[in-house]
């Protein structure tokens, strides 16, 4: 497929598909279009329809800055007053939570101690009670390897110590 490149005039250049089937041309043109999308309307910056700048506003019409509202004496006590209850009403409900933990630490506190108390009156008790010895373990020798025969004399060994009866059918 050959393709020449050609000036029209003032416009943009265009890309001429010389010796090639029509089927190729028309593929051609859908993948140049696919390539060469236009945004949507939405999504330009600038519409046609729509003024760009705001309106400004008349000085004359704006209303004159008021740097101190002065209120009336009883609005003024009657605020101070609603602050005043509100803030102890705050406080009251602080005091009320701070009680409460307190008295929650306080109970925590109280079973702990007899937590402990009757632990040491228990362990007291399993001090008297004769405990079995720990078994003393073999020592390895190092190797990583054992006979499968001196596992099976060890563990009938130690069966016989433990009085467990031999139910294996293989050592009569």
């Amino acid at each position: 497929m050959a393709t020449n490149v050609a000036e029209f005039g003032i416009c943009a250049e265009r890309t001429v598909f010389s010796d090639s089937t029509p089927e190729d041309v028309a593929y051609a043109k859908s993948f140049w279009q696919s390539i060469q999308l236009h945004p949507p309307i939405e999504s330009r910056l600038v519409s046609g329809n729509v003024k760009q700048r705001m309106k400004t506003v008349n000085e004359c019409s704006q209303p004159p800055p008021v740097d101190k509202l002065e209120y009336p004496p009883k609005l003024v006590q009657f605020l101070t007053k609603a602050h005043e209850e509100e803030n102890q009403i705050q406080q009251a409900k602080l005091q009320e939570l701070w009680n409460k933990k307190q008295q929650s630490q306080a109970l925590l506190e109280k079973q702990r101690r007899e937590r402990i108390r009757k632990e040491m009156v228990s362990s007291n008790k399993v001090k008297g009670i004769k405990r079995p010895e720990p078994v003393p373990l073999a020592a390895d020798s190092g190797n990583e390897e054992e006979d499968p025969a001196d596992c099976l004399k060890q563990i009938d060994e130690f069966d016989r110590e433990k009085g467990i009866p031999n139910i294996d059918s293989d050592s009569d």
